[in-house]
């Protein structure tokens, strides 16, 4: 419980605290999906403490109203995005995690100004920020971390700094 009050209370001064009021942000707020089955196929569901970390995330972002929630198409990262878009009644958005750059494009001339959720995977979700942030910043995650929350703020315009807040 002390962790989710600190999430939101820096998550609140992160959003709200350096808004530039002459431009619109886009806040986009992306995860790896969670704990996974080892079933030895290429498609497992979340094992038993996926399915509690998707519920927690889902009580995480209980503040934030998500204009969008996207997943690539992967029991995995759907089932991680469900309590979250079940909760506020959004419709999941499926993605190609293998042409990141036109995902790019398109959150870029559809989004502007919005909260977007991004379910993705250790590889997908670091490259996806730094796409968004236009630098090699974020290295891939360890196959075993599940536990960060990557939120960028951006003008989404190229001329404006995108700002990124790593919790975990």
């Amino acid at each position: 419980m002390i962790k989710q009050i600190l999430f939101f209370l820096v998550l609140s001064i992160f959003v709200f605290g350096g808004c530039n009021t002459q431009k619109e942000v886009t806040t986009f707020y992306l995860v790896r999906h969670a704990e996974k089955m080892s079933d030895g196929t290429k498609d497992p569901p979340l094992n038993d403490a996926g399915e509690k970390r998707s519920l927690l995330l889902a009580d995480l972002f209980s503040e934030v109203d998500f204009d969008a929630i996207y997943t690539s198409d992967f029991k995995r990262t759907r089932s991680t995005a469900t309590p979250i878009s079940d909760k506020q009644d959004k419709v999941i958005t499926l993605y190609d995690p293998h042409n990141l750059d036109n995902f790019k494009k398109h959150l870029f001339q559809n989004h502007k100004g919005q909260q977007v959720l991004i379910v993705g995977h250790s590889n997908t979700t670091p490259n996806l920020v730094n796409k968004i942030i236009g630098k090699e910043k974020h290295e891939q995650l360890d196959e075993s971390e599940y536990d960060k929350i990557f939120i960028v703020k951006s003008t989404l315009n190229g001329k404006g700094k995108s700002s990124v807040l790593v919790m975990e």
